[in-house]
This record gives structure tokens, C-alpha cells and sequence, in this order.
């Protein structure tokens, strides 16, 4: 069944889980906006986004899964070294296209990203989480929010775990956030895209100039 669930407070965190387990087909989900609270009217997040944001859908095995990857200091999503190979006994969840993402292990050295089209349908571990970002923040302003040294270095305070410590969804849900209007989240966003086509672009020149240079130095000389 394909539903649009609407609900606000606590309780309705359950109702919505109870429906997501049941395995319908949750479209979208309705919220009240994060209303300014208390003495110093601070933006405070709804329950609801919180759990609307986690995604556990499973898929397969670490033998058959196409896995992919989040490389660090905000290089991207790719699809995992072929060497890596999973086993039968690990649960691997199916990530789509446009979710937020990161690595529990590193996401405080910028194992951060968004899953891209070509990535479609790939898998992850739950030390991969992926995230369906709701309706009223635009994912990819959220990725450059959470994308900056002074958000996620600081998380390495909050790992835990034996052996490699993680950055576990909870402390994920815990950052706080402030959230613009979806026509500023959406300038700022194109602003950020523009510049890293610029980098992209200027990067492939030099690039270019380096092995011009390299060629002149081989052969002016002989």
C-alpha cells in the first residue's frame, strides 16, 4: 500500500515505524516545521524527521551485494575495490540514488557524500548508513552543511566502540542543524556546485599544463 503518513509528536514516531515494518510503500512524510522553542526561541527538530531520515532496506548477502564506498575527505560515493569480498553471513542494505551518506568509521576524516545515479540499487553495511533526507531540506544543501572540517572533526569525540570506534546514527541525528528556507537552502547549494565545477574544470587544465610540461622538459634538452 503506497501512503503518505502526517503526524508530529513522539507517539507518532511508533505509528510510522509500525507501518515502515509492516512494508508498505511510505511516499512521504508530513511534519509539522521546526517551531522556535523556549527562552531563546531556538529551531528545534521533530521526532518524526528524525526517524524519516534512516533507511534499512535490505538487500544481500556481503557474497552476492554490489557494494560501493564513501572515500574520505569528501571525494565521493564509488563502487568498492572488487578485493573486497563480503561474506555470506553479513547484511548488506540497498542505498538509492540522492540519499545522504557516510561511513561510521571515518566520518569524522570526511567520509561523507550522496549516492549518485550511476550508484543506483548499490549496498552498504549498516557502517554505511544511507539517509532519505525528508521533503523540506534540499540533500545536497545538507551534504555541503555537513560537508565542512568544523562539523564532522569535532564528532570524533562522540565515537565509540571497541577496536575502530564509530559515529553511530544516534550521535548522526544529534547534530544540530540550522535549517534554512528551501529557497536559500537551494542558492547556497547551486553556489557550491558552481564552484566545484570550477575546481573540476581548472583542476583538468592544470592537469593538462603538467603533462605539457613534462613533455617539453623530456624533449627541449636533446
Amino acid at each position: 500500500m503506497k501512503i503518505v503518513f502526517m503526524g508530529t509528536p513522539d507517539f507518532a514516531r511508533d505509528s510510522l515505524e509500525a507501518i515502515y515494518n509492516a512494508g508498505h510503500d511510505i511516499l512521504a512524510v508530513v511534519t509539522n516545521v521546526d517551531k522556535p522553542k523556549g527562552r531563546g526561541m531556538k529551531m528545534i527538530a521533530t521526532p518524526v524527521k528524525e526517524f524519516a531520515i534512516e533507511s534499512e532496506v535490505k538487500g544481500h548477502s556481503g557474497k552476492d551485494a554490489k557494494k560501493l564506498t564513501v572515500k574520505l575527505h569528501n571525494k565521493g560515493v564509488y563502487v568498492a575495490d572488487e578485493k573486497i569480498q563480503g561474506s555470506d553471513n553479513t547484511q548488506y542494505y540497498i542505498r538509492r540514488a540522492g540519499q545522504f551518506i557516510y561511513g561510521k568509521q571515518n566520518f569524522f576524516n570526511g567520509a561523507i557524500g550522496i549516492v549518485p545515479k550511476k550508484l543506483d540499487k548499490y549496498e552498504s553495511t549498516k557502517d554505511v548508513p544511507a539517509f532519505d533526507v525528508s521533503s523540506d531540506v534540499n540533500v545536497d544543501w545538507l551534504y555541503y552543511y555537513i560537508a565542512r572540517p568544523e562539523i564532522y572533526k569535532p564528532q570524533e569525540a562522540l565515537c565509540t566502540g571497541t577496536g575502530s570506534k564509530r559515529f553511530h546514527v544516534n550521535n548522526f541525528y544529534n547534530l544540530s542543524l540550522a535549517i534554512p528556507k528551501m529557497d536559500e537552502q537551494i542558492k547556497i547549494k547551486e553556489y557550491f556546485v558552481h564552484l566545484d565545477n570550477l575546481i573540476t574544470l581548472h583542476q583538468r587544465k592544470y592537469e593538462e599544463l603538467q603533462k605539457i610540461k613534462k613533455f617539453m622538459l623530456q624533449n627541449m634538452f636533446i
